[in-house]
């Protein structure tokens, strides 16, 4: 659990750091644009959240097989990531909110 733990954290924080970073690289992004996008990143938890507790306590599927199908599915969205995360700003924020959400609910299950 703490390895699993451990590198869903380096996913989280970085993510959270790095997300900022990249939107203001972007000279077409304004301040406003920037502000509602973390927004969107910070709002996008709290639907994942509810799936998340109506999975492990309405359901018969027990926290291990959470944690792993959320962990492989993280590993999953990366990879796409590397390819769109060049195409556009929009492509960008898609990824990165399905990412966040990824990585962020295993966290959370935990």
């Amino acid at each position: 659990v703490v390895g699993i733990w451990s590198l869903l954290a380096i996913g989280t924080f970085s993510l959270s750091f790095a997300y900022p970073v990249l939107l203001e690289q972007d000279p077409s992004v304004t301040a406003y644009d920037q502000y509602w996008m973390m927004i969107q990143m910070a709002s996008i938890e709290i639907p994942g959240l509810l799936v998340l507790i109506w999975v492990l306590e309405g359901t018969h599927i027990g926290r291990r097989e959470v944690l792993l199908v959320l962990s492989l599915a993280s590993v999953v969205v990366a990879a796409i990531m590397v390819f769109i995360s060049d195409k556009g700003t929009t492509w960008l924020h898609l990824g990165s909110l399905a990412l966040w959400l990824m990585v962020v609910l295993p966290y959370e299950a935990m």
